[in-house]
This record gives structure tokens, C-alpha cells and sequence, in this order.
């Protein structure tokens, strides 16, 4: 049995604290690269449907309908959060 080399590791993630491997990186950078080079309505298209993609993900990890998934996300959200002034009071 023959071991394989572990890959080279490059740098961190955006939050800093997980290191990325040559892989992950040229992976990311040509997804950077793609969606940069759509339109506006295109990126708008592309967003909508990876949260759509993510709903269905969230719901699916917690045995939930996408409704139900819809309406937790929305609670967590708006968690902590200081309402405006301006919405009355």
C-alpha cells in the first residue's frame, strides 16, 4: 500500500483560520474567475439559486420542509438583532 503525499498547503480561508491546499485554491480562484466574468442579471440568477440550492440543503440536514427550513432561517436571523428607531415604538 502506497501512501500518497499530502498536499501542499498554501494559505488560509478567508476567515483565517483554515488552511487551504494547492487544490482548493486554484478551485476557488477559477470559480472567482467565472463568476466575475457574468453579467448582473446572471450573478442575481446565480445567487437565487444557491440559496435556493442552500434551503433545500438546510432542510433536507434537519429533516425539515423547505417552508419550515425558510421560516427558522428568517427567526435566526432577525436573533439579536436591534429594531430601527424609525419602525416606530
Amino acid at each position: 500500500r502506497s501512501a500518497r503525499p499530502p498536499e501542499r498547503v498554501v494559505g488560509y480561508d478567508r476567515s483565517g483560520e483554515t488552511m487551504k491546499s494547492e487544490v482548493a485554491e486554484t478551485l476557488d480562484r477559477e470559480r472567482r474567475e467565472r463568476e466575475a466574468s457574468l453579467e448582473a442579471g446572471e450573478r442575481v440568477a446565480l445567487a437565487l439559486a444557491l440559496g435556493a440550492r442552500d434551503l433545500l440543503l438546510y432542510a433536507s440536514a434537519h429533516g425539515i420542509s423547505p417552508r419550515e427550513a425558510r421560516i427558522r432561517l428568517r427567526r435566526l436571523a432577525q436573533r439579536g438583532r436591534t429594531p430601527s428607531a424609525c419602525a416606530g415604538g
